[in-house]
């Protein structure tokens, strides 16, 4: 059962909305699942640049995909914001496993341990500033 004073007070969208809400991370998801499914894409620069480049993206495209899960776990299920956390960070956590596992399949990529400590790094990050967005959102509310 959840507090009423932390479950969400929104009305449930239409499934219409629902699906739009989901597309959002699904078409995310597509987007980071082809370009692993990519040969080595920076050939052309020193090692040690390819991989900066390579880790930006990975904390950039798995901090976007954290925030578009938490946004429609959000607006289609009622449940606390706890939850949401939880849901987007466990979700996009276990994407970026299965992400870098596929690579195994692709020609000239290899999973990394520390491509999936990016990805994790981004995901905490992204929504360690929803929390906190979220708590000083609340904090102005209470005070005005």
């Amino acid at each position: 059962m959840t507090n009423p004073s932390t479950a969400q007070t929104t009305t449930r969208p239409s499934r219409r909305l629902v699906w739009l809400w989901w597309l959002l991370p699904l078409g995310w998801m597509v987007l980071i699942w082809t370009l692993s499914a990519q040969p080595e894409l920076l050939v052309v620069v020193s090692s040690r640049l390819r991989d900066m480049l390579a880790w930006v993206a990975h904390f950039s495209e798995f901090a976007v995909l954290a925030v578009f899960l938490w946004l429609a776990t959000r607006k289609t299920i009622a449940i606390d914001e706890q939850a949401v956390l939880g849901v987007a960070f466990f979700g996009t956590a276990l994407f970026a496993v299965v992400d870098e596992l596929h690579q195994v399949f692709v020609p000239g990529r290899t999973p990394d341990v520390r491509d999936l400590l990016v990805d994790l790094a981004g995901i905490l990050l992204a929504l360690a500033v929803i929390r906190w967005l979220a708590a000083h959102q609340k904090q102005a509310a209470n005070q005005g």
